[in-house]
């Protein structure tokens, strides 16, 4: 009788846990998605005609989906299927196909059928899974904004963020304070700092500190013997509405007092002035207007500029970059601008600007598209000293002083932002699983009745 009394219990329990198993979450963004069109109808059948990732879905992965997560709830909902399989290997893009199948076909349906009581304004984050219906499937994801019938996808502000340290130039051995640099002005957040053993190793997370004013700051120790130490440092707004977050690599250098420091080469730089030394990737100097193609990283050292300045950043006299701060010598040092993905073919012509009446500004001229066939690696190779292996400083995450030194980093790299989870399963699929448990829950009542019937399970005060 208590092995019946058992299976009734445990068909209930069963019942129970397949109901909550469908149950899984929103989205694990592992990058940022975008969507064309940009804007559209909320009552439309096909949300968007194609979209676009900035990486791979993982090994393995064969199908994906376009699905919404919804707030206030543990599941996202699909919304269209993806055409082709998604990449494995690089940034891919590809078509929507029909919803046919799909329960709620419009972002309007689909809103309505997980909040039909609440106005359906605001903003939600549309993902691209890396797997169909799969609990905890990685996804691309993108906001977007919800007015009336319309939405759009919502506009965030690039963000920026370098590094440089106070003092400017830390002895060995010796406390010092490094201070992360977050443009624009007015983006709140957190930064986190992590340590490289060399300039492409992965970084170890060292500490976490706020942006104050917009700068964060570590208090750390530089390491025993001269030498350099490689950062990564990443931005987290905190209004993901408004701002988007960035990351950065850059690194500082530890010398003894009195050490003298190797002066800027006196051959010309690009441009003819010598005040403006661009090197590739690699650490080989650029020659004058040099041909670069989209993707390309090049590292920008400019002197000239007042101590501590902050210097603006701008392409084309149109497109604001971030801004960068001088050391205590004038030095922009080691600027990092990779060339955009659209950019347009022609000439083009990066400025380094003083943020003050009259102050220094330098130009970087560089072109671009089919006729540009130089290799922006030739060029005389830097100094092999300069790239000396590193002593990987080490220390907490308290608050250091204030102030600002020598730059040493590069520009952000912006990505998508989202919320946490994973993709869940449909409205429709929440249905059917409530269906097979309360199936389950009746199965296990009817062997209570039965067995209660014929004796076989009491319940109760027993007789003597």
């Amino acid at each position: 009788m208590a092995l019946l009394m058992s299976c009734a219990l445990l068909l209930a329990a069963l019942a129970a846990v397949l109901a909550s198993a469908t149950q899984a979450h929103a989205f694990t963004t592992i990058g940022s998605l975008r969507l064309t069109p940009s804007s559209g109808s909320i009552d439309t059948p096909l949300l968007v005609t194609r979209v676009e990732t900035d990486g791979p879905c993982p090994a393995d992965t064969v199908t994906s989906t376009l699905a919404v997560d919804i707030p206030g709830t543990d599941f996202a909902g699909n919304l269209a299927k993806l055409e082709s399989a998604p990449s494995t290997t690089e940034a891919f893009s590809g078509t929507l196909a029909d919803n046919v199948g799909f329960p709620y076909p419009t972002l309007k349906q689909r809103l309505l059928n997980a909040v039909p009581d609440a106005s359906l304004d605001g903003v939600y984050t549309i993902g691209l899974n890396c797997g169909l219906n799969a609990a905890d499937a990685p996804a691309f994801t993108v906001l977007i904004k919800v007015e009336g019938d319309s939405w759009s996808v919502l506009e965030q502000k690039t963000t920026g963020i370098t590094l440089s340290s106070v003092p400017a130039q830390p002895e060995p051995g010796t406390a010092y304070t490094l201070v992360a640099n977050v443009a624009p002005e007015g983006a709140a957040g957190r930064v986190t700092l992590g340590s490289k053993s060399t300039e492409t190793a992965e970084p170890v997370t060292v500490g976490e500190a706020d942006v104050v004013d917009g700068k964060a700051e570590f208090a750390l120790t530089a390491p025993a013997t001269s030498g350099s130490s490689y950062f990564h440092l990443a931005f987290a707004p905190t209004d993901t509405q408004s701002y988007a977050p960035s990351e950065s690599d850059g690194y500082l250098s530890f010398l003894e007092a009195n050490t003298p420091t190797t002066p800027p080469p006196t051959t010309p730089a690009p441009g003819g002035s010598e005040d403006l030394v661009v090197t590739d990737s690699e650490g080989n100097i650029l020659e004058a207007d040099p041909a670069l193609e989209p993707g390309d990283t090049v590292k920008i050292t400019a002197h000239g500029f007042t101590a501590s300045a902050t210097v603006k950043a701008d392409l084309d006299g149109g497109t604001a970059l971030a801004d960068a701060t001088a050391d205590a010598e004038g030095t922009v040092d080691e600027y990092a601008f990779t060339v955009p993905d659209d950019i347009e073919d022609g000439d083009h012509t990066l400025t380094l600007a003083e943020d003050a009446s009259g102050g220094q500004s330098v130009g970087f001229a560089f072109t671009t598209g089919a006729e540009a066939t130089d290799d922006p690696t030739d060029g005389p190779t830097a100094d092999p000293s300069d790239t000396t292996g590193p002593d990987a400083s080490t220390g907490g995450s308290d608050t250091g002083g204030s102030g600002s030194g020598g730059s040493d980093g590069g520009l952000g790299t912006d990505s998508g932002s989202g919320s946490g989870g994973a993709l869940a399963s449909t409205g429709a699929q929440l249905g059917t699983a409530a269906l097979g448990g309360l199936a389950l829950i009746a199965a296990g009542a009817a062997l209570v009745v039965h067995v209660r019937r014929k004796g076989m399970l009491r319940f109760g005060v027993p007789r003597h």
